[in-house]
């Protein structure tokens, strides 16, 4: 079993946010498997069924960002999985706009997403997605920029990315990480 993670923030006024990537790429990637996250499980909204045939629980955390870690253990206690079968996926301002980071471990790397969820779980011995927001628009303090809408621009591109994130996880999924990294760590647009 594979427990994929999207993180963001929960409510209506973070929907089309840049720190929102996560939840964005999760829903997707549950609509094209038809998989309803339509279940409250441990503080997320979690959906499940068969991806290359293997069974996954798709997971959007609904504490806001930096609180993100104990749902996330409750998720991985409750199931038992195991690090290797945990991909989280996140935004990062470090990136620029549309480039896809897949690593196997690391450090938060300043993202309190990822920050809670090390800290919970107590190793940062998981992979995940880090999808680039850029620092472009980046007018003052960072955290106005990842809570702030996407642009014009950003939104043009935004289906590209979302599309191909969604791939990154379907390939995860059937090949694991050095191999989707090999594929996939590159800039969508």
């Amino acid at each position: 079993m594979k427990l994929i993670i999207g993180l963001g923030n929960p409510g209506l006024k973070y929907r089309n946010t840049r720190h929102n990537i996560g939840f964005k790429v999760v829903k997707l990637l549950a609509k094209n498997h038809d998989i309803k996250i339509n279940r409250n499980e441990f503080g997320s909204k979690t959906g499940s069924g068969l991806i290359a045939g293997c069974k996954v629980i798709i997971a959007m955390p609904q504490l806001f960002m930096n609180l993100s870690g104990g749902p996330v253990r409750s998720l991985v206690d409750y199931h038992k999985i195991k690090n290797e079968d945990m991909f989280v996926i996140c935004d990062d301002v470090n990136l620029s706009a549309g480039l896809l980071r897949i690593k196997p471990q690391g450090s938060a790397g300043g993202h309190n997403g990822l920050k809670s969820i090390i800290a919970s779980i107590a190793t940062d011995s998981f992979s995940r997605l880090r999808i680039g927001v850029g620092r472009e628009g980046l007018k003052g303090n960072i955290t106005n920029y990842v809570l702030g809408k996407f642009t014009a621009q950003e939104q043009k591109i935004l289906p590209d990315i979302l599309s191909q994130a969604a791939k990154v996880c379907e390939s995860w999924i059937e090949h694991k990480t050095e191999k989707t990294a090999n594929k996939f760590n590159r800039k969508v647009c």
